[in-house]
């Protein structure tokens, strides 16, 4: 097969089409400050150093196709402003060596909901920054405006390094959302104790964020979006409440972004072998699948071959445990096995871990390279 580029051979495997080499996309963030030798405290908080690290990861490691870091969602002052949940981070709470923790913790009340309703997912979200982190409006509205830059600078290091950014924006999936702000507990409870309230919030807060991965798709020019997609797993949810607080808003979404040939990776974090068989409602090739070593991701392929992509997925786990030899086997196994037919991309299951060594996340990167697919 011809040599393809970056672009088409990533859109051939979102299409589940042959390419010519499986795509690769790690998502080394942390990991990359490690490497360079700075603190994981320098590395979330020191921007400069921060990207000098991610570049310096793409010389030492050899180089792969696809930019997958989150730095914007990483990066300490704006976890401190506009972070979705409550964080003890390194150089602050924590040692300047240890990865950062998010909080668990309820937020917002049930009595909020009034609110949100009120004001919308904007308006809502704003007085949740305002509460978690103690910050006033003019103090939001610089961290959305330093978001953004740093999106597009962290973009254009990666094009410049020879990566193509896989993601044009980043939203949270509105369960995900109300599940984080109410906290687990809290979330769990409404899930039954006011279960028509929390539908009708996650119609209000889906309604708003189609908006907002429209605009980040026009703005950056990638039409791929990031969506967190953890909570509605089958460790949280039966498939009775799949069907009934996951999958009707996931549709929504698709049906107004796919026909502006907007793709949703849905970082899906946890188990999500119950329900496999759902994705196939969506139309074929309007989401990723990013899986973490946690989904039996055989099931996952004989499950939505031809229709669904999946990214993944060598876990923590083994990049942290592993021989480099069982590595290297295994993504042997996931080119061969889950890349037949098309429909995938290797990468890190989740993020590659503070802990991972260094020789296995180079056979990761290398296996690409050493099987052939025909």
């Amino acid at each position: 097969m011809q040599e393809m580029t970056l672009e088409d051979r990533l859109n051939a495997a979102i299409k589940c089409q042959p390419v010519d080499q499986i795509p690769v996309a790690p998502k080394i963030e942390e990991y990359a400050g490690k490497l360079a030798g700075i603190t994981n405290a320098e590395f979330l908080f020191d921007r400069s150093k921060a990207l000098d690290a991610l570049d310096n990861s793409w010389d030492v490691l050899g180089g792969w196709d696809m930019y997958r870091a989150v730095y914007i969602k990483l990066y300490g002052p704006l976890q401190k402003t506009i972070g979705i949940t409550r964080t003890r981070l390194p150089g602050r709470e924590l040692p300047d060596t240890a990865p950062y923790q998010a909080v668990e913790e309820e937020i917002m009340s049930a009595d909020d909901y009034s609110y949100l309703f009120k004001t919308g997912f904007f308006g809502y979200s704003a007085e949740f920054w305002r509460r978690a982190h103690a910050v006033d409006d003019v103090q939001i509205r610089d961290a959305i405006r330093l978001q953004s830059e740093l999106e597009n600078e962290c973009n254009a290091r990666a094009r410049a390094k020879g990566m193509l950014p896989l993601y044009g924006g980043f939203i949270p999936f509105a369960l995900d959302f109300m599940a984080l702000c109410r906290s687990l507990k809290g979330f769990v409870l409404d899930l039954y104790r006011r279960p028509d309230v929390l539908e009708r919030a996650l119609q209000v807060v889906t309604d708003e964020i189609i908006g907002l991965a429209k605009q980040a798709a026009a703005g950056s020019g990638v039409p791929r979006i990031f969506v967190g997609f953890t909570r509605g797993s089958g460790v949280f949810m039966s498939p009775a409440m799949f069907k009934r607080f996951v999958f009707p808003y996931l549709k929504l979404m698709v049906d107004a972004l796919f026909p502006e040939g907007i793709v949703l990776f849905l970082h899906a974090d946890s188990d999500w072998t119950l329900h496999l068989e759902g994705f196939k409602e969506l139309p074929a090739h309007s989401v990723v699948l990013e899986l973490d070593g946690t989904t039996d991701i055989v099931a996952a392929k004989r499950a939505l071959a031809g229709h669904t992509c999946l990214l993944g997925d060598v876990s923590a786990t083994r990049l942290t445990l592993g021989a480099s030899e069982e590595v290297g086997l295994y993504c042997k196994h996931l080119i061969r096995e889950i890349g037949e037919g098309g429909g995938f991309i290797l990468g890190s299951g989740c993020t590659v871990p503070l802990t991972a060594k260094q020789e296995n996340v180079e056979t990761m990167l290398r296996s690409v390279r050493n099987h052939s697919i025909d």
